[in-house]
């Protein structure tokens, strides 16, 4: 994480890279959550306003589909062709939710953890907004009771 975190962002590149609504996954996860949100009370309209919040922070370049099972036990990172320029803690929600919450209590927990990977190019009120973003929309929605928590935490910030 900290290797990439550390990469710049090369300004020439093709915006196809810088946006994260183009990840195939993310996308859908997004539309499954604006369904998720219609359901329960109606009102998605928000979503819209956490979304365009976290698309005006800075981009890391990360993986985009950072999981155990595109990592060798030597630390090696394989698969990747989601790789792009995302939102800071785009790869460590990802992880989060691979190990559940990676023994940290809360998302708030994960952030202050991981921030000084971050620091130098997000303050930690956008980090820990943009983790709790990315973790609310790209949790299922198996877990009811956990993803409206984390959505009803999420619209607090806004």
């Amino acid at each position: 994480m900290d290797i990439l975190c550390r990469r710049p962002v090369v300004a020439e590149l093709d915006d196809f890279l810088s946006d994260f609504y183009a990840h195939v996954g993310f996308s859908r996860c997004y539309r499954k959550t604006k369904d998720f949100l219609l359901a329960l009370n109606g009102d998605d309209s928000w979503l819209d306003q956490a979304l365009l919040r976290v698309g005006q922070m800075p981009r890391f370049y990360a993986h985009g589909d950072l999981s155990i099972r595109n990592m060798s036990s030597a630390g090696y990172v394989f698969d990747w062709d989601n790789s792009g320029y995302f939102p800071p803690g785009f790869d460590l929600a990802l992880v989060l939710l691979g190990s559940r919450l990676s023994g940290h209590d809360s998302i708030a927990g994960a952030a202050a953890s991981y921030y000084s990977l971050v620091e130098r190019r997000c303050s930690f009120e956008d980090f820990h907004f943009s983790l709790l973003f990315l973790y609310a929309v790209l949790k299922g929605g198996r877990d009811r009771v956990a993803k409206t928590a984390l959505l009803n935490q999420l619209k607090s910030l806004l």
